[in-house]
């Protein structure tokens, strides 16, 4: 999976707690924009400022939305994202640098209704195989499993035994031998088959092991989102926020996708 950590540093003033550039400023009158009071999911705390994308820059928005910012959720962290870490860091008594920081992330936690722990989904119902809820309980563990957290993404250090990357991941849901395959080898035929997308079962895989090692990557499926069949919840291994998720993905669904579902021949069906 491609690591996609984009770092840059710019120049950026904004002064007073006013809205700047759209975005209401903390602990004022909020009455142009209103914030979500729902607690945010935030997994992973970075070092993040200007230029920086990712799923922690998603994170950051969201918290910042819920104390009346008026932000994209979309992981970039511009000019608009900026301004409200700026405004927000003056009005807790935070070092004003537009940098998120531990101290930063701290201040963010503690108003966020007490969000910050990776979600772990339900366990499976009755109607799935032993062998296939197995699989999933397997890859739940390594939400928490690093230090009470997520295990962080490396194709090149080992967790369990098994490499920290997304196919070493998936090996160990698998239960398949130490390290792990490559994502090649876990589309091997004589590891999975091709299925349909309407096949799909908890367990089973999308695979695109095309290109390169930096570029091909595998998820655990679990379920669909709804009867619409247009998104699923599945887990992963990914450098796009460099640690193991339990997410919604899209993978696989559009036309012409790299995406292959692909089911492993050890659940015998």
């Amino acid at each position: 999976m491609n690591t996609r950590r984009i770092a840059a540093l710019t120049a950026a003033a904004v002064t007073g707690l006013t809205t700047v550039t759209g975005v209401v400023g903390f602990g004022i009158s909020q009455s142009t924009a209103a914030g979500s009071s729902a607690s945010c999911s935030i997994d992973s705390t970075p070092v993040v400022k200007y230029g920086a994308r990712g799923e922690a820059v998603k994170d950051l928005q969201c918290v910042l939305n819920s104390n009346g910012a008026k932000l994209a959720v979309d992981g970039r962290f511009g000019p608009k994202t900026k301004a409200a870490v700026l405004s927000y860091q003056k009005a807790k008594g935070l070092e004003v640098d537009g940098i998120v920081g531990p101290k930063t992330w701290a201040s963010l936690k503690a108003n966020n209704g007490g969000g910050g722990k990776p979600t772990t989904p339900p366990p499976s119902n009755g109607n799935v195989s032993a062998d296939r809820q197995q699989v999933l309980k397997r890859a739940a563990t390594w939400l928490t499993a690093y230090n009470g957290g997520p295990v962080p993404y490396s194709q090149t250090k080992f967790f369990q035994g098994y490499r920290q990357d997304c196919s070493g991941y998936v090996s160990m849901a698998l239960g398949l031998g130490k390290p792990g395959l490559n994502t090649v080898g876990l589309a091997d035929s004589s590891v999975t088959k091709r299925i349909s997308l309407n096949e799909l079962k908890p367990g089973d895989l999308l695979i695109d092991s095309d290109g390169t090692n930096n570029t091909r990557h595998v998820v655990i499926f679990e379920k669909w989102t709804d009867s619409s069949r247009t998104a699923y919840k599945a887990y992963e291994q990914t450098g796009d926020g460099d640690r193991t998720r339990y997410r919604v993905l899209k993978y696989g669904l559009d036309a012409g996708s790299q995406y292959k579902p692909r089911r492993p021949l050890k659940y015998g069906d």
